[in-house]
């Protein structure tokens, strides 16, 4: 072999020029030879050996069940999807995985489209299996009542209402609901959350159903939504003890169908309130302004209120006392276009004044007011960071708008000395809507740059005139919504503000 040949002859002339004995050398060389030879069919049989070995262990099977069990936790959504009927048949391990996790099995989300009677069949198997292997762990509960009519499965959850935390029945038909309501209402040691975001029973009141409920046993209730004709005197609620209440769906953009004024007495109660929602839409507008009391709506830890489209809310925030109070979001009831005479902000006013607050967060949904109005509410606001408000005007009713972006400019000079409305502003969004959808903002689009370039600073290397005051706390996110901003409007505004862009400002503009 050539190898041999070389290698020997190398041997040699080593053996020649070191004086080594030759015959030792050639043992030496024999003994390495079969060495490698030994090594070779090891490594042979060492790749024949790894085509028959099974395959290595997926990572997520190296995950300890713990871990894996808090993976599949996660990754439920609020319909309890993916089921744990899906995961454990993958394979064994997920199978014994989920089999051994309570919490997998303790979310129902039932929504029956007119089942069949073989369906019922399935579902009540179904739910049983879920009860069952659910065990001791908590029982969110979700029951889409629209479509179905049938009470039969109802009574399988009788026995576990011990074990709800959160129940959210949409559109109970109360004959069918009334016994489960019942016992929910008799005790409810776990309970968290109660929800009935849709009622349109008109002709059955729920309050003379239920009746004969004293008692609403559930004292770790902290979370209340209603919606429809369901009013939340209907149950003995402990309204004492909640932390949230919904009167109303924001979110399925279902109104509560009740009046404000009868909810006041309520509002009294809730003293641990943190986030209120009231979206209310009154039956009857028309009858005379019930006689209210002077008594004070005191909610010493109320943080967030979202009141929306309820006639008559002046007589609420006239009477609310909010002291941290920090998030605001106000829309009035709806202004006709041919109604001239918009809502004042006097008692938003009121409000702010007598809570003594330090809001940080507002937003206005607005219908024809005047711009000198909502100017005079921001001076009241030096601690706000974020700003929303969506205008709705006539046509030409945006020139005055110049006045709002004006009062909205950074540190200037006055008669008066250096005025600055809300000097930590950070975040400020617009939204404008024209009636006829025919309005042009780019007559206003050199104010609005102005406006936005004097609440943001630059490097003092950029400053053009660095005498000039300059704000504390720099706008970090704008951003404006409108059919009346162009294309052309869009990039002037971005060309108009791009050094500011660059240190940092997010500009947000429709897309067009």
């Amino acid at each position: 072999m050539a190898f041999g040949a070389c290698g020997e002859s190398l041997l040699h002339v080593e053996v020649i020029s070191g004086g080594m004995d030759e015959s030792t050398c050639d043992a030496e060389v024999s003994g390495l030879k079969k060495q490698m030879q030994t090594l070779c069919f090891e490594q042979s049989d060492s790749r024949c050996g790894a085509m028959h070995t099974e395959p290595t262990i997926p990572p997520i099977h190296r995950l300890p069940p713990e871990l894996l069990t808090e993976v599949f936790v996660n990754c439920l959504d609020d319909e309890g999807f993916p089921q744990p009927f899906l995961l454990y048949a993958v394979c064994r391990h997920w199978w014994n995985v989920t089999l051994g996790a309570p919490g997998l099995w303790s979310r129902i989300y039932l929504a029956p489209n007119f089942p069949s009677d073989e369906r019922l069949a399935l579902i009540r198997a179904h739910l049983q299996i879920l009860l069952t292997r659910s065990t001791g762990a908590p029982l969110s509960l979700h029951i889409d009542w629209s479509k179905c009519t049938s009470a039969s499965i109802l009574d399988l959850f009788l026995p576990h209402v011990h074990r709800f935390r959160h129940v959210t029945l949409s559109n109970p038909t109360l004959d069918d609901m009334a016994p489960l309501i019942r016992v929910i209402a008799h005790h409810s040691p776990m309970l968290e959350s109660f929800a009935i975001p849709s009622y349109s029973r008109e002709d059955i009141p729920p309050k003379a159903t239920l009746s004969d409920i004293k008692a609403f046993r559930a004292p770790n209730l902290r979370e209340l939504t209603l919606a429809g004709c369901w009013h939340p005197s209907t149950l003995p609620f402990p309204f004492s003890h909640l932390t949230h209440l919904r009167l109303g769906d924001t979110e399925e953009d279902n109104q509560a169908q009740l009046s404000l004024t009868s909810c006041i007495e309520i509002l009294q109660q809730c003293v641990e309130l943190r986030h209120c929602w009231l979206y209310i839409d009154d039956t009857d507008n028309s009858l005379p302004v019930p006689t209210i009391g002077t008594k004070p709506i005191v909610l010493p830890e109320l943080h967030f209120l979202f009141l929306d489209s309820s006639h008559r809310d002046y007589l609420l925030l006239e009477r609310l006392v909010a002291p941290k109070l920090v998030g605001f979001s106000y829309g009035p009831p709806y202004v006709s276009e041919s109604d001239n005479c918009p809502l004042t902000l006097y008692a938003i006013e009121t409000c702010l004044n007598q809570s003594h607050c330090t809001l940080e967060s507002l937003a206005l949904d607005l219908w024809l007011v005047p711009f000198n109005d909502i100017i005079s509410l921001l001076h009241l606001l030096p601690s706000l960071t974020s700003l929303h408000l969506d205008l709705y005007y006539e046509d030409d009713a945006w020139t005055p708008g110049e006045e709002l972006f004006h009062a909205l400019w950074g540190p200037h000079m006055t008669c008066e000395g250096i005025l600055f409305v809300l000097p930590r502003l950070r975040k400020l969004s617009i939204n404008t809507f024209s009636f006829s959808g025919s309005s042009n903002f780019s007559i206003l689009q050199d104010s609005f740059a102005d406006m936005i370039a004097s609440r943001c600073s630059l490097p003092p290397s950029e400053f053009e005139e660095p005498d000039d005051p300059q704000p504390s706390t720099s706008l970090t996110h704008v951003a404006i919504t409108s059919e009346a901003v162009s294309a052309e409007c869009c990039e002037y505004l971005r060309s108009r503000l791009s050094r500011h862009i660059a240190a940092g400002l997010q500009l947000d503009l429709p897309s067009i």
